[in-house]
């Protein structure tokens, strides 16, 4: 697979907002200036592996960027799909009601989608603001207790969502592309998110083995912005590698 996609459930149109509220953090106020980067439509960067997994874990940095558009968002995520089924976790920062979440802030969130395109689980919790640029883990991975399925894990200081694992039975266990993947819909000028790092990328074998990714993305597709490259490749003994992504008005390196 090479072209861009995103989960199932972003769609976003076009506005401008003087104010935009963020539930569990400081309301935050702006001035309009005119914008350099027009992201309304979305700009997205990922890259992806190709090859039968069971699961994924990535540890990244957690944004908080000011949303200037009023149907806009960031979003930072793992996700793994098998044709139309999908599991999804990550960050999104919303600035309506219109985005994966459905209301306005800073959320954790996970996402299922089965084979017949259905949602099977959607949840989102708040971004502890002690959480904001603080490296957590993200995983998704199989089981197989009654009849089985996928299930969810978020470790950060808090253990705010997830930490002891969100179950979905009904979900395929097998994927054959796994992403790590940043989108943003919004427009504004100079930089929306700074260096940023994506570290201990591990997949899960079909035998339920966990190993640290030791190769480069199969695929990497940029827009700059998002600004997505490699510090560190993945090779054996590096543990996973070391990427960075951020949101800048030029240039392809934060």
């Amino acid at each position: 697979m090479k072209h861009l996609r995103l989960p199932v459930l972003l769609t976003f149109c076009l506005a401008i907002s003087l104010l935009v509220v963020f539930p569990g953090s400081a309301a935050r106020a702006q001035t309009r200036i005119p914008a350099t980067v027009n992201c309304s439509t979305g700009c997205i960067s990922n890259g992806e592996w190709d090859d039968w997994v069971k699961g994924g874990i990535v540890k990244f940095t957690v944004e908080d960027p000011l949303i200037h558009i009023s149907n806009g968002s960031f979003r930072r995520d793992l996700f793994m799909i098998n044709g139309t089924q999908e599991v999804d976790i990550g960050i999104s920062v919303e600035s309506s009601t219109t985005g994966g979440c459905g209301k306005k802030g800073d959320w954790f969130f996970a996402e299922a989608v089965n084979a017949l395109g259905q949602v099977l689980f959607l949840k989102c919790v708040g971004i502890p603001l002690q959480d904001v640029g603080l490296d957590v883990t993200f995983q998704e991975s199989y089981f197989t207790s009654n009849g089985g399925g996928m299930f969810f894990k978020i470790t950060d200081p808090g253990n705010t969502m997830c930490s002891t694992g969100c179950f979905v039975s009904g979900m395929g266990t097998s994927y054959n592309i796994i992403f790590e993947q940043e989108g943003v819909y919004d427009t504004w000028t100079g930089t929306e998110v700074a260096l940023s790092g994506w570290s201990k990328s591990q997949y899960q074998s079909t035998t339920g083995v966990w190993t640290y990714q030791s190769r480069n993305f199969d695929f990497l597709t940029t827009s700059n912005p998002p600004q997505m490259y490699w510090h560190t490749v993945p090779a054996p003994g590096n543990n996973g590698g070391l990427l960075y992504s951020c949101d800048k008005e030029t240039g392809t390196t934060c």
